[in-house]
């Protein structure tokens, strides 16, 4: 009887090294994968860094347009008005 548990713990010792080679597996596969999605993220956040500074400039560009066009307006309302002036009120 003594010889049969020292079997059966034998065998229960194989199969608990045969689970540890298992989880060391995947575990190393477990961490590749982190590392490639971090790699991944580690790109995305560049994108994204390159799309708000591009955004950011476009919105520059967006206000100084909007300004040229306000001092266009108002350059040429002054001059219709000079023009108005000088059409209809010196007579």
């Amino acid at each position: 009887m003594a010889e049969t548990v020292r079997e059966a713990i034998a065998r229960l010792d194989q199969k608990l090294i045969g689970i540890e080679h298992r989880l060391d597996e995947h575990y190393e596969i477990t961490r590749e994968s982190r590392a490639s999605v971090d790699a991944s993220l580690a790109k995305f956040e560049v994108i994204l860094t390159r799309l708000v500074a591009l955004s950011n400039e476009w919105a520059g560009v967006r206000k100084t347009l909007a300004t040229a066009g306000a001092v266009v307006a108002l350059v040429s309302s002054i001059l219709g008005a000079t023009a108005a002036y000088f059409r209809y009120g010196s007579k």
